[in-house]
């Protein structure tokens, strides 16, 4: 792959790292500065992001696959949207607001990771692919933990402007945050090349509306047979909860008395989640090298099981006030959870799902599978740690700049829960990769043994090279 597509794409997955925990990372602030704002809120703006993106996800998929609009500019137009959606935000005070905007947001959102993986797949040899997955899932880290470090520190400070005046510093935060997808949406117009769409037989070239639709609804439920595509929906549900909910530590360390200064050093391990998405596809591209194709699911079930003991220690092995409960400590924490806790995609997601079909169907399959995994993970995640503080006798968590032990246990035990249990759940599904994954690469090898030549393939690599 060129250079030009490395640095979009990389850019387009730290876009996505970033969006993920924007909203919790600054929080804090929100509870002084968002009239009514509250974590019930929280989860209901992200549920509702959530099915726009899914919805959306499938949109775009389709006008990529059909080839109604070119992939490059797709991510040119999605990106620069997404940032507009993220800079509107920096100049709401009420709820109200957030709903379109987060909702807009959500579909835009959709176009950016399913393209620019599909484009790798395409792109990329299978041998390789696990190298470039993992330069993008260190990106997506890096902005998971780099908006923590952006936001986390400015979220309750406030800043003299000009014209603007004194300025709340987590809207001067939101600001930083999307001018990163303006610079991906340039980037993708000038650098990406034009990867073309699969070509369509004349009976799809001749498809109205309605039987396009039926047409993909149809794609959806073959995909549906395929095995380890069920188990990539099921692992995806469970493994993503804990992704949504991990955005609260900066709530949760301010409750415990750490001061504002620290959350940038909270979110300084993200810059080794480049080295750790980097290293995952590696190791995954050398176990495959060595076991075979059940090096992938492998990858998978070593970072879950590398990730479960440090989120539990994180979130409640720790109690807050107790000695442990301290700025050093929880840096290592993060720093190992960045380099050994990010593979899965990079190593296992990414490449099972681009090898399980042809070309011609992998934006297709990438789309729908990141539909069905994120509505279930979305309605989940978004809405449980307040269910689950509530379940566990709390009250709902209110900060209002002041050190709270008993709120932060309680937010803490709940966020315990969250990470912990599905991602053991997930580890089991992933297991079940190790017997699907080697069946459909049989089929996929039969379909192409039998005379079903995919122009897809070789387009691309006339690209690539």
């Amino acid at each position: 792959m060129t250079s030009g597509v490395v640095i979009v794409v990389c850019l387009i997955a730290l876009i996505e790292g970033m969006d993920i925990v924007l909203i919790g990372a600054s929080q804090q602030a929100f509870f002084q500065d968002v009239t009514d704002w509250d974590m019930f809120v929280a989860g209901w703006l992200g549920m509702g992001q959530g099915i726009f993106q899914n919805a959306g996800a499938v949109f775009w998929g389709i006008l990529a696959d059909r080839g109604f609009m070119k992939r490059r500019n797709i991510l040119c137009f999605a990106a620069a949207m997404q940032g507009m959606c993220t800079l509107s935000l920096a100049f709401v005070s009420t709820i109200p607001p957030m709903w379109p905007i987060r909702m807009a947001n959500g579909f835009f959102l959709a176009a950016l990771r399913p393209i620019s993986n599909g484009i790798v797949a395409d792109l990329a040899s299978v041998k390789e692919q696990g190298y470039y997955f993992g330069l993008m899932q260190g990106f997506f880290s890096m902005g998971t933990s780099g908006t923590g470090m952006i936001v986390g520190p400015l979220a309750e400070s406030e800043f003299n402007l000009p014209i603007l005046g004194s300025t709340d510093g987590w809207r001067c935060a939101f600001a930083i945050v999307s001018s990163v997808a303006i610079v991906a949406s340039v980037f993708s117009f000038f650098k990406m090349p034009d990867v073309p769409a699969p070509p369509m037989t004349e009976e799809e070239k001749q498809q109205g509306t309605c039987e396009v639709i039926v047409w993909e609804i149809k794609a959806m439920l073959k995909f549906l047979r395929y095995p380890s595509f069920v188990l990539m929906i099921c692992q995806g549900i469970f493994g993503s909860i804990p992704w949504i909910v991990l955005g609260n530590l900066n709530l949760y360390v301010r409750l415990c008395g750490f001061p504002q200064s620290a959350l940038f050093w909270l979110g300084f391990p993200g810059v080794f989640g480049v080295l750790g998405g980097f290293f995952g596809g590696v190791v995954s591209d050398r176990l495959t090298k060595q076991i075979g194709p059940r090096g992938r699911p492998l990858t998978a079930m070593l970072t879950v099981g590398f990730g479960i003991p440090l989120q539990y220690m994180l979130w409640y092995g720790i109690p807050p006030g107790s000695a442990f409960n301290t700025l050093s400590v929880f840096f290592v924490i993060n720093t190992l959870f960045n380099l050994l806790a990010n593979w899965a995609q990079p190593g296992c997601n990414f490449p099972v799902l681009g090898q399980i079909v042809t070309g011609k169907d992998r934006n297709k399959v990438m789309c729908w599978e990141m539909a069905f995994e994120n509505t279930m993970a979305t309605i989940i995640g978004s809405n449980a740690v307040p269910y689950v503080i509530s379940w566990l006798g709390s009250d709902d968590i209110d900060f209002t700049g002041e050190t709270d032990l008993v709120q932060a246990r309680a937010l803490g035990a709940a966020q315990a829960l969250i990470v912990c249990i599905p991602w053991l759940i997930c580890f089991g599904v992933y297991s079940g990769l190790l017997w699907s994954f080697p069946i459909d690469l049989k089929r996929v090898q039969s379909e192409k043994e039998g005379g079903a030549v995919d122009d897809t393939e070789l387009v691309a690599g006339e690209v690539a090279s």
